[in-house]
């Protein structure tokens, strides 16, 4: 494990700060120094009023004070140095503070330091100008001193007082600078705590007209190689004149040093808290953060987080010339703040601190098993909550990075990504969403985005996403293989612009008056209108987040107000991890679909696959699997709802969050008669092993899958499973309560596999239909149509229809078949063409074809629903069709 490097930074803040001179803040010391020890101990016999300091002497005629008694167990010790151990005894907050560390088991022990006290010499000057007086003269400040300090150690071990292994000093000011030199003199001292500490003599007026060489020995800095190893907590103003704020950063820069030199793979957390301050005064909190720093120290439950400093500067923030569409435009951020960042990844043993539970995520899927491999399997909410237990542990702001923040480190500082932490994706705090032009300071993202980003990555993944500027994102609630957590130190900065998602086509000037449905022409009349795109994508869109390569799978929905949704997958792979969900309207009365938009995309990660469904009562539902990375094999399920029509949108919710095989959602989802909502998916990534139902009883609070656990069925005739044969099942209840099914692969005796279920869904068995299998690039739809028929529509090679005048023909294509007997018959059967000879583009694997009075589309992923006028509405990958039940019940036209 590295050296904990490093400087904590408390930056900043909008709001006003009060702050006292230290000697009025220690008056009114914060009783957290007080609880947080206790903590540390144990039980030890609490009289009602602790005895006041006592003035000690050792064998050798050391005087010391000390407020505690002589326990039956030795106890820790805590070396105090601020001003003569006379006014120690006076002083109301040290005396107030040693009878509490006494109350508690603890011995508080002062000396006199330097020119102070009986150590003042007759003639010298007192306090610090006593400590330039004997530097000038080439006297040893310090030696002395710290004689006296380990006589008095000694002592204490020597009579039963002190435990040798629980040893800490601390002081303020000056007496900082005893119990570095202390603490350097004395192995025995396991933590040191200063407030405010002088580090460089230097800094002090009374030091003026001496030189570096008089004062080299003594300065704070040239202790570190005696220090390395051990933990150094330190806070200064940032303006402090008095003792010099950046001598005290200089010196804990060498302090860090050190450490790292003298062991790498020690653990030796060296912490100077920078914040706020007018002159040389205690910053806010001060004493609750040492107290808790020392309690840590003896706890063994202190985290030790190896932190970077990245000083605050600009950038040119995101890429023009390679990577996503996403990336684009490249334009200038400026950090305005310095911030810390952890230079590795949370590890399982640091996360686990704050969730024991999390320990069951190791080794799933063979990752991440061991203490110091990165903590994965952690969400959002999970990285948020972390930070916030660990700011509210030790008293510090931290939080996730931003991903401006992110960016900018990895920028300067490449090296801090080199290790474990540049494989795994990295939580940020911002909301996703687009880059604009134009300089920024410190964005935050999108408030009201769903996505969250991710930075970095992949770690033992199947992809590569190497370069510094590749955004990513993923639903805040999911948990998954590839994101774990860095940590920020420092206040969220206000960001100069404040950002609002767009808002897409789809969204624009939807109405929201409810629509009176009337259909085109009476139900009894043959109705088909001219086949058009629906799938239409701006070629400013093209490469990014649409694409006109391969538009694929899509669901559609109707709404009250009278309009039809329409989703679909866009990609240029069906495997990538550019696959996203686009979108398009076709508003109520008009014929031409609105050009296609953005629905949903989880950043660079699989989008298999969406589905939209009406219920009916005016509520729309949007399911879609995510993947973890590229490809459509370790899914989870989130779904979302709008009762608006469409034009906006609840935040996702996970409904099946362990990611695998089962949570690929088909557009076939439909309600019981019982009031379930069943949404079909996928069981396997495959051709073949069949379709599961998810199901909700409460309306989509809740989700069971009643197939889970249950083994593989074995799909043959009048055998019985947990699954509906085939997958990509297009699947409906009819009015009996039985549920119909049918799917793509596991044929059985060569043709479509036919599935019933009569217990709502749990058990299945199977049949062979009278209908041809279908293959690649093909998916089946079947509907309960409001006339209470089966409509199933499907694709055929080459199969026998009857025409008009009563004569056969072979078809090839699409064709649809009706069924008034819950699935046992299929009477009517017709190829879904009206003859007329066009050119049509159905997209994705179809391309363009002929559609002719014996030819109609050969493939596509189908979707349908019917409009309460009693229009179907039937969209393929790529082209809307348009019928009644009358014009199905219609037989084609001869040739």
């Amino acid at each position: 494990m590295p050296t904990r490097w490093a400087v904590k930074w408390d930056h900043e803040v909008a709001v006003q700060r009060h702050f006292r001179r230290i000697t009025s803040r220690n008056q009114v010391i914060n009783r957290w120094l007080l609880v947080t020890l206790v903590v540390v101990t144990s039980p030890f016999a609490r009289g009602d009023e602790p005895p006041a300091m006592r003035v000690l002497q050792t064998d050798n005629g050391t005087r010391f004070g000390v407020f505690g008694e002589r326990m039956k167990r030795p106890a820790p010790t805590f070396f105090v140095f601020a001003t003569s151990v006379d006014d120690m005894a006076r002083l109301g907050v040290y005396s107030q503070t040693g009878r509490e560390l006494a109350r508690h088991g603890w011995l508080y022990v002062t000396l006199d330091p330097p020119c102070h006290g009986r150590d003042a010499k007759k003639g010298e000057p007192a306090a610090l100008s006593g400590w330039a007086h004997r530097v000038k003269n080439g006297e040893d400040l310090v030696g002395p001193f710290t004689k006296r300090c380990r006589d008095v150690l000694d002592w204490l071990i020597a009579k039963k007082y002190t435990d040798p292994d629980r040893i800490a000093a601390g002081g303020t000011s000056r007496g900082g600078f005893c119990a570095l030199h202390f603490a350097a003199a004395e192995p025995r001292v396991k933590a040191i705590a200063c407030i405010s500490p002088v580090t460089n003599p230097l800094a002090l007026r009374e030091f003026a007209g001496l030189k570096k060489e008089q004062t080299a020995r003594i300065d704070a800095g040239s202790l570190a190689d005696k220090l390395a190893g051990r933990p150094i907590w330190m806070s200064i103003g940032n303006h402090d004149q008095r003792v010099g704020t950046n001598d005290c950063i200089a010196t804990s820069r060498k302090l860090a040093a050190a450490s790292r030199k003298n062991n790498p793979n020690a653990v030796s957390p060296v912490e100077l808290i920078v914040a706020p301050s007018k002159g040389h005064t205690a910053i806010d909190h001060a004493y609750t953060l040492a107290a808790r720093f020392i309690a840590d120290a003896f706890s063994n439950d202190r985290l030790s987080l190896s932190f970077s400093v990245v000083e605050s500067g600009q950038m040119t923030m995101g890429e023009n010339n390679q990577g996503g569409f996403d990336e684009k435009p490249a334009h200038p951020v400026r950090i305005s703040r310095s911030f810390a960042i952890t230079s590795r990844v949370i590890t399982n043993s640091e996360y686990e601190r704050f969730d024991p539970g999390h320990r069951k995520w190791r080794g799933v899927t063979r990752i991440s098993k061991d203490d110091d491999d990165p903590a994965v399997y952690v969400s959002w909410h999970d990285a948020v909550a972390f930070c916030r237990w660990l700011g509210h542990k030790e008293g510090v702001p931290y939080r996730l990075p931003t991903e401006a923040e992110w960016e900018f480190a990895r920028r300067s500082q490449p090296k801090l990504f080199e290790h474990d932490g540049a494989a795994v994706e990295n939580w940020c705090l911002d909301g996703y969403g687009p880059y604009a032009a134009g300089s920024v300071t410190d964005p935050t993202g999108f408030p009201a985005s769903p996505i969250r980003v991710t930075r970095g990555g992949p770690w033992k993944s199947t992809d590569n996403l190497p370069h510094v500027t590749n955004r990513l994102g993923n639903v805040p609630g999911d948990r998954n293989r590839v994101v774990g957590i860095r940590v920020v130190l420092g206040h969220l900065p206000q960001s100069s612009k404040s950002a609002v998602l767009p808002t897409r086509r789809w969204q624009r000037d939807v109405v929201q008056k409810r629509h009176a449905w009337k259909a085109p022409v009476p139900a009894n009349q043959p109705w088909f209108a001219e086949p058009i795109p629906f799938a239409k994508i701006p070629p400013k869109l093209d490469g990014g987040p649409l694409f006109t390569k391969h538009n694929h799978c899509p669901g559609i929905a109707w709404c009250p107000n009278g309009d039809l949704l329409a989703v679909w997958y866009t990609t240029i792979e069906e495997w990538g991890r550019e696959h996203a969900i686009a979108a398009s309207r076709l508003r109520q009365g008009r014929d031409a679909w609105d050009e296609a938009d953005l629905f949903w995309d989880v950043p660079d990660r699989n989008d298999h696959t969406p589905t939209i469904w009406s219920d009916h009562k005016g509520t729309l539902f949007h399911f879609n699997g995510m993947a973890v990375e590229g490809g459509w094999h370790d899914l989870a399920m989130l779904f979302r709802k709008s009762d608006d029509n469409g034009a906006t949108w609840t935040k996702p919710r996970i409904i099946a969050p362990k990611h695998g095989f089962g949570n690929m959602p088909i557009s076939s989802t439909f309600r019981r008669a019982d009031g379930t909502i069943c949404v079909p998916c996928d069981a396997v990534p495959g051709a073949n092993g069949g379709s599961i139902l998810h199901i909700s009883k409460d309306n989509g609070k809740n989700w069971l899958l009643p197939s889970r656990g249950k083994p593989a069925p074995r799909f043959s005739m009048g055998k019985s499973g947990a699954r509906m044969a085939g997958i990509h099942a297009a699947v409906d209840q009819w009015t009996d309560g039985s549920i119909v099914a049918v799917g793509r692969g596991d044929a059985i005796n060569g043709r479509m596999p036919l599935s019933i279920s009569r217990d709502g869904g749990l058990s299945w068995t199977y049949s062979a239909s009278p209908f041809p299998p279908i293959a690649g690039g093909q998916r089946a739809a079947l509907r309960r149509l409001r006339e209470n028929v089966l409509m199933l529509v499907s694709f055929t090679k080459g199969s026998t229809f009857t025409s008009d005048t009563g004569t056969e023909f072979e078809g090839q294509g699409m064709f649809a078949a009706l069924s008034e007997d819950g699935g046992k018959t299929w009477p009517i059967r017709k190829l879904l063409t009206d003859g007329k000879r066009r050119a049509l583009d159905g997209h994705a694997w179809t391309d363009r074809f002929i559609m002719d009075a014996t030819h109609a589309e050969p493939k596509g992923y189908l979707a349908a629903t019917q409009t309460p006028d009693g229009i179907i509405h039937l969209i393929s990958s790529g082209i809307h069709y348009r019928f009644n039940l009358a014009w199905l019940r219609l037989a084609n036209r001869a040739p």
